[in-house]
Order: C-alpha cells, then sequence, then structure tokens
C-alpha cells in the first residue's frame, strides 16, 4: 500500500484540526454556561424591581428567540453560540445606566468575558450584536440582524399588547409620571410601523402578527378618542 509523506502529513493536519474544533466547541458550550450563570444572578440581585419588562425573564426570552432563529437560518454552531452568549448580555446594562444601557452592557460584557479568558475576536462579535439592539437597529451583519429579530420578536405575536403594557408601566415606575395611554399607544403605532424584521424567519412568520397588533392598537387608539379621553 503506498503511504506517502504528503497523505500522512495531511491525516495529521486533519486530526489537530478536529481537535481544535472540538476544544472551541467544549469552551463555547462553557463560557454560555458561565454567561447565563452570571447574567441570572446579576440581574436577580442589582436590577431594580420596577424594571417590570427589562428583566431576566426578557432576556431569557431573547435568548430562545435567538437560538430559534438561528435554528431556522441555518447558521453555524459556533456563530449560534456567540449569538446565545450576547443575547444574555445584551440588557445587563440597565443596571448601570438605563438610558444607555447599551453602552454600559458592551463594558460589563468586555469584562466579563475577560475574566474568563475570552479571545478578544468573540469578545468584538459580542459587542457588535449588544450594539446592534440599539434604537433605531442597524445591523451591520446577519447575526447583528438576528439579534435584533429576537429583541423585537413579540411585536409579531399575540401577546405583544400585555408586554406593550408592561413597558409602560416600567417607564411610568421608572420615571415617576403617568403616561398618558392615548400618548403611549400613538408611539407605539408609530415605532411598529416604522419596524422592519431583517431576517427571512422573522418576515415570513411574524410581519403579519405585526401587522395585526398595529391595526388592534389602532382601533384601541380610536375608541378612546370617541369615548373622549
Amino acid at each position: 500500500m503506498h503511504y506517502s509523506l504528503e497523505t500522512r502529513i495531511f491525516s495529521k493536519n486533519d486530526l489537530s484540526n478536529s481537535r481544535k474544533a472540538q476544544k472551541t466547541k467544549v469552551k463555547l458550550d462553557n463560557i454560555k454556561q458561565k454567561t447565563e450563570q452570571f447574567v441570572t444572578n446579576y440581574l436577580e440581585k442589582q436590577l431594580p424591581i420596577h424594571f417590570v419588562y427589562h428583566n431576566i425573564q426578557h432576556t431569557k426570552e431573547v435568548v430562545e428567540y435567538c437560538k430559534l432563529i438561528c435554528k431556522e437560518q441555518n447558521i453555524s454552531k459556533k456563530d449560534s453560540d456567540i449569538l446565545e452568549i450576547a443575547a444574555w448580555l445584551h440588557d445587563i446594562g440597565y443596571v448601570q445606566d438605563p438610558d444607555n444601557h447599551e453602552r454600559a452592557g458592551i463594558i460589563i460584557a468586555k469584562e466579563f468575558l475577560t475574566t474568563l479568558i475570552v479571545d478578544q475576536e468573540t469578545i468584538k462579535k459580542v459587542k457588535s450584536y449588544i450594539e446592534a439592539t440599539k434604537i433605531p437597529h442597524n445591523p451591520k451583519c446577519d447575526l447583528a440582524e438576528i439579534m435584533c429579530d429576537a429583541d423585537t420578536f413579540h411585536f409579531g405575536e399575540t401577546r405583544f399588547t400585555s408586554r406593550s403594557m408592561k413597558l409602560k408601566h416600567e417607564w411610568e415606575l421608572q420615571r415617576k409620571v403617568f403616561l398618558d395611554l392615548k400618548s403611549f399607544l400613538a408611539g407605539s403605532i408609530m415605532f411598529l410601523e416604522t419596524h422592519n424584521y431583517f431576517t427571512a424567519f422573522c418576515t415570513k412568520n411574524l410581519e403579519d402578527g405585526k401587522q395585526k397588533n398595529i391595526s388592534y392598537l389602532i382601533e384601541l387608539e380610536q375608541k378612546l378618542i370617541d369615548y373622549g379621553y
């Protein structure tokens, strides 16, 4: 049997690359686990109770939406894992600076991931995905688009109105003011009308639901006007 030096070297390289890929997979899985633990503990202990919308429940939902969209969009395991890490960290900045939570979250994420000896390329990606959630959305790549769609996934769901009322209540508690419902509805309608899903999966599966939610809010707004509110 002919067994050349070139063939032997190629086989060793294959084995080496395989081991590196496996090591990266294990490391990312470990980072995901530690990130989930860190964020859950941090938000449950440090986040003020008036954040009834931007809390650990919302974060967990965004993580699950990211996983779903990644699966439907055939995103690689590695990219999906990095996006999942970013999803866990995307709203952590609300603890320190609600008005600039993306910037605050990026700082916290960098410090936390650095303690785990995460490579700079991965940290850079996580930071960019968190930055992408800033309104108005301006994602720079397909993975950032997934992050944006995961963060606004509920816009196309039947529970949008109840989630929206939680956001209204959060703003009232945070600012210690009462928000006029009619004005809040008008703002919500305008925001939904200018919102666009980026991924094919969300456009196909959520856009119709979002349009129904817009119609419902317009109907509700008109009823308030009719009743003299």
